[in-house]
């Protein structure tokens, strides 16, 4: 069961109708982690179940009719409230004197993948292509992508890009955005590993309070990115 929510019961007049151990002076009630409200003798009828505040991290649900019946058994009902959403903006940024149009617009897909507050698993889908006047709009054009509707947990962000790019700087991320680093045990490179937690606020400016932010700065391989550090020489004799 989920504490602290704030509700009432109210009757088919909207006339609140107090539990049997209420917590409030108002009529309403907060809800426990360990033990239902009970409503002792109410008589049969319909009645609506309305929340007035929702714990952190939830959002308040629709109000909920019922219809208590006229028998001496005991009767359960159960309101479910939705997980809270906000939103989540990646930045990519690329290089404009590394790009080459004529090799197509330099296209990048983001994924986050995790679960929510209640262990429910969720992903979301995103994606950024940077068109000519994209690239020529700076020395380091960079593109934007906004998750909304996420719901708040703990997610990560993954990506693909064009061959040969590969992330050079993370920076500007909300304080609820960690990233650390990944050897890729083949290659012996490294990979950020980038984790959104936005169970805890973010401190976006402008934003929701869990609002999350985080740039990716591409880069591309070079010639040399590609070359031996030493060569050796093989010698054919011909006769």
């Amino acid at each position: 069961m989920l504490a602290g929510a704030r509700m009432v019961l109210k009757d088919s007049l909207g006339n609140i109708v107090e539990p049997q151990y209420p917590t409030e002076d108002d009529g309403s009630f907060i809800t426990s982690a360990t033990e239902p409200m009970r409503f002792s003798r109410l008589p049969a009828g319909i009645y609506t179940i309305e929340e007035l505040e929702a714990p952190d991290g939830y959002a308040v649900t629709d109000p909920v009719t019922i219809t208590v019946a006229n028998t001496a058994s005991v009767q359960t009902y159960t309101v479910v409230d939705p997980v809270a959403e906000t939103t989540v903006t990646v930045g990519v940024v690329i290089q404009r004197e590394q790009t080459v149009m004529e090799h197509g617009s330099p296209l990048f897909t983001l994924e986050l993948t995790g679960t929510d507050q209640r262990g429910a698993g969720h992903t979301y889908h995103g994606m950024v292509e940077f068109d000519e006047s994209a690239v020529n709009s700076g020395e380091s054009p960079i593109l934007s992508y906004v998750f909304k509707n996420v719901q708040r947990g703990t997610y990560q962000l993954n990506w693909k890009c064009p061959v040969g790019y590969y992330v050079k700087y993370v920076g500007n991320m909300s304080s609820n955005v960690t990233s650390t680093i990944k050897t890729v045990p083949v290659f012996g490179s490294t990979l950020p590993v980038i984790t959104i937690d936005n169970t805890r606020k973010g401190n976006v400016a402008g934003a929701d309070d869990y609002a999350s932010t985080v740039t990716l700065t591409f880069y591309k391989q070079t010639y040399d990115d590609y070359r031996h550090s030493s060569s050796a020489v093989n010698k054919i004799t011909i006769q």
